[in-house]
């Protein structure tokens, strides 16, 4: 059987975690749909305006 250095293993699993974390990460940024569903036209029966904030 091989027996892997300590001062080898570490490391890679080491950076196998942090791999396995920055593509998680990557994967659940939301990004919201340009056109969303929704009842639309229930806005101009309420009387209702999109509002834009600078900051």
């Amino acid at each position: 059987m091989w027996r892997i250095p300590t001062y080898v293993a570490i490391p890679v699993v080491a950076a196998a975690i942090y791999l396995a974390l920055c593509y998680i990460a990557n994967r659940t940024v939301y990004f919201p749909a340009k056109y969303p569903e929704g009842l639309w036209d229930a806005q101009a029966l309420l009387h209702a305006t999109d509002v834009w904030l600078d900051t």
